[in-house]
């Protein structure tokens, strides 16, 4: 069985001591960092899809009563 990696996310770091927590993150055993980006449509469409679906399953709860 392969072991796991450790990839904490540099979005939850003090920007302004970036270089300090990158070290600290790699002290404490981190295997690689990683900053996670989106972009808005991917989002948006998501946030759409979302909200459709939530629509439809109270939609189709209240077809059943």
């Amino acid at each position: 069985m392969p072991t796991p990696k450790v990839s904490p996310s540099l979005l939850s770091s003090d920007f302004a001591r970036l270089a300090d927590e990158c070290n600290r993150m790699l002290q404490l055993g981190a295997d690689w960092l990683h900053m996670g980006t989106w972009r808005w449509r991917p989002v948006f469409l998501l946030l759409i899809l979302l909200r459709l679906s939530l629509w439809w399953l109270a939609f189709s709860f209240f077809l059943f009563l």
